[in-house]
């Protein structure tokens, strides 16, 4: 919850600082905004502009206290506490009741921090909030007052309070104050509820927090309701549930760097793995936390940490370790006035000094726990405290008193739900009894001993399973956000190469386009000059040639050959550079219609070489007919021109398919062609032969390549010399497109 600005009449030069910052609050931006308040504050006056400055210390205040949760910098609540006195002493001496109940109120918060005299400052509010009538200043006492009931455990009081405070938030006016009112005591509720171990209702005002948090994108409402729904699992015993909560949590927290959340989320995961059993990773969690989280931990927390270090190293027989961390532990409840942790400590060290035989030291633990102890019997620990008394006095050979405190010890025990210390009170008494001669009570406490510790070791086996199962489950969703973040690293070079393919695919259209424009002209323009040089030839030819003598008629052949071949490589330079450069049309053709057409082209070529052609049975397929005609046309012209000299052409024509395409042949009876001129013969102005022995340009087989990769198949070609060539193609039974 953060302070909220009123608007009044005038100040609007004011209140843009304090909306600036506020927005800055908002947005967890608590360095700037710190910056934007503590430029204007100095330049209010505090007699003029008593409210302005009043409101612009309050959120000061409230924005140091966030930042030290943020980040544990503990220059924030001295500064913040400091503040506050001042703003309080303002608003009485000028007699400012709702600024002053405010004060109180942010007071009380700081003051919880330091966990002394938090509730005198709610009392000062409460007394002159009572006096104004605000609804609003009435719940926010309310929601600060639920707060420090729980943290003292007065769950019955908080609990009422928070069900009372709920429904005065129906009355009040505006809508955003009313929500985060309402988001501030669900989350009491689900601590109290927790605490109660009512998980029903816990997860139902959980859900409430989590609406909210979607609605008004509020992070840390987020963060909270998954760390209470991570407790809610763990304490009904589903860890995997639990760790899938704090994993999603511990990274949420990252990311937006709140350093105390990220401590808490490892804190609760170090806190499965001990319940696990798993005592290597619960170390490293809460050590991790020790080394690089201290400054955000509240002292309280530390105190906690080193109590679990200290437990997990006594479960593992490492009893100087364990005492060490609860040293520690004692060391920073001092410093907090933890008084619950320093009763619970000493008789940890306690009982460490009895497991190393050291029974005075032992007992000077003990008389400083039972200081704690005898002033409030229900403090944490008490249990751990009367089972070492009972085990002291066993050692010192008095049974009585040594049965009595044994047996409180396994009444408390059993009460807290401890079952560790209810073994330990069973082997105890068993031994007990078994020197005092009463053996049928030593065998009855050896078989709850033994009854015990053998669910103890089941269950542990079964956690530890458990543990592996989960560890397992982690390892594979880990693997799988690395696949997926090497995926998505993948597709996103792929989609840069596809970027950089399509920027180079404009490029090559755009220069194709201009070379088939530069063709076009160039067989234009070119043909011009050309049908000049004819025409004057044959002028020339007729007039002078009576007079030039016969050598000159040779020369004007020459010329009109000349002229002739490069008309014709002018007109087949432009087909094979326009094929393709527009959009296909695809029909089903017959591959008979485009045979025949093309025999009829060259007919007169058949007739003069006395040519014999083979059709086979043709399919119908599903392409572009004209440049069907083209290919074939351009196929049987070449096994025509390439027949032997005195041999008789023979061309057979055939089909086949395979299941995805229709294959065509064209076999000739022709020269041939040697295998190392094989990959060539499909390159543009690649001739095999010279001029005077086949004419050609060369562009031909270049020219049906091109066609038919444009129809999206393949073409290629088997030959042997002096045997003969045969041409196949492909084209796709699909309907493709192109």
């Amino acid at each position: 919850m953060i302070y909220q600005v009123f608007p009044t009449t005038d100040q609007t030069h004011d209140l843009s600082v304090l909306r600036q910052a506020e927005s800055l609050f908002r947005i967890r931006k608590l360095t700037a905004a710190i910056q934007v308040l503590e430029s204007a504050i100095p330049e209010y006056d505090p007699k003029a502009d008593f409210a302005p400055l009043a409101k612009a210390n309050l959120l000061l205040c409230s924005i140091l206290i966030k930042k030290h949760q943020y980040f544990g910098d503990k220059d924030c609540l001295p500064k913040a506490r400091k503040l506050i006195r001042q703003t309080i002493e303002l608003c009485k001496s000028e007699g400012e009741s709702t600024l002053l109940a405010e004060s109180y109120l942010v007071q009380s918060k700081i003051r919880q921090h330091y966990k002394k005299d938090e509730r005198e400052s709610l009392k000062k509010a409460k007394k002159i909030i009572d006096q104004l009538d605000s609804k609003y200043l009435h719940v926010k006492w309310m929601s600060f007052a639920i707060e420090i009931d729980i943290d003292h455990n007065d769950l019955k009081n908080a609990l009422q309070t928070a069900h009372e405070a709920i429904e005065q938030t129906d009355k009040l006016a505006s809508d955003d104050i009313r929500a985060d009112l309402e988001a501030s005591l669900y989350s009491s509720l689900v601590r109290i509820y927790i605490k109660q171990q009512d998980y029903i209702k816990s997860v139902e005002y959980n859900q409430l927090i989590l609406q909210y948090a979607n609605a008004f994108g509020d992070v840390e409402k987020e963060l909270m309701a998954l760390n209470n729904m991570s407790i809610i699992h763990s304490l009904k015993g589903e860890y995997g549930e639990a760790m899938e909560y704090l994993f999603e949590a511990l990274d949420r927290s990252k990311e937006i760097n709140f350093r105390a959340q990220v401590a808490k989320s490892l804190i609760n995961l170090g806190s499965i793995y001990a319940q696990l059993f798993n005592s290597q990773e619960a170390i490293k969690k809460y050590n991790s936390v020790l080394e690089e989280y201290k400054e955000v931990l509240e002292p309280s927390t530390a105190v906690i940490l080193y109590n679990n270090l200290g437990n997990i190293h006594f479960e593992s027989n490492d009893l100087l370790i364990a005492k060490q961390y609860y040293t520690q532990g004692i060391e920073a409840a001092e410093e907090s006035n933890y008084t619950e942790m320093l009763a619970h400590l000493n008789a940890q060290l306690a009982k460490c000094a009895i497991g190393q035989e050291e029974l005075e030291e032992a007992k000077a633990f003990c008389e400083i726990a039972s200081n704690y102890f005898n002033e409030d019997p229900n403090l944490s620990g008490y249990q751990i405290h009367l089972t070492n008394l009972g085990q002291i006095d066993f050692k010192a050979g008095k049974i009585d008193s040594a049965k009595w405190f044994l047996s409180k010890g396994l009444d408390q025990a059993t009460k807290r739900n401890d079952r560790n210390m209810e073994i330990v009170c069973f082997e105890a008494l068993s031994s007990v009894y078994k020197k005092e001669g009463n053996y049928r009570k030593a065998v009855a406490y050896q078989d709850k001993y033994l009854e015990y510790s053998r669910e103890l070791q089941l269950k542990k086996q079964n956690l530890q399973i458990l543990d592996l199962e989960i560890s397992q489950v982690i390892k594979d969703k880990q693997r799988k956000i690395e696949q997926l973040i090497k995926d998505n690293e993948y597709k996103a070079l792929l989609l840069k190469q596809s970027e950089r393919i399509a920027e180079q695919n404009q490029a090559l259209k755009e220069i194709n386009e201009e070379l088939r424009q530069y063709t076009y002209v160039t067989s234009h323009d070119l043909k011009e000059p050309l049908r000049m040089i004819s025409n004057f030839s044959q002028l020339l030819e007729r007039k002078y040639k009576t007079q030039l003598g016969e050598e000159a008629g040779e020369f004007f052949q020459y010329i009109d050959e000349g002229v002739n071949r490069i008309n014709t490589l002018l007109e087949d330079l432009l087909k094979y550079t326009t094929i393709g450069n527009a959009n296909v049309e695809l029909s089903q053709v017959h591959l008979k219609d485009v045979i025949d057409i093309s025999l009829m082209h060259l007919k007169l070529k058949i007739e003069e070489t006395n040519t014999h052609i083979e059709i086979g049975r043709m399919p119908i397929v599903y392409s572009n007919q004209a440049l069907l005609i083209q290919l074939v046309q351009n196929l049987i012209n070449n096994a025509i021109k390439f027949s032997k000299t005195d041999v008789k052409p023979r061309i057979k024509i055939t089909s086949s398919e395979d299941e995805i395409s229709y294959i065509f042949s064209i076999t000739d009876n022709g020269i041939g062609i040697p295998d190392n001129q094989l990959k060539r013969i499909f390159i543009i102005f690649q001739r095999l032969h010279p001029r005077g022995t086949h004419a050609g340009t060369g562009i031909g087989l270049a020219i049906a390549k091109k066609i038919i990769k444009k129809l999206g198949g393949e073409i290629w070609v088997k030959s042997t010399v002096d045997v003969g060539t045969t041409f196949s193609f492909s084209v796709p039974k699909v309907n493709m497109k192109f």
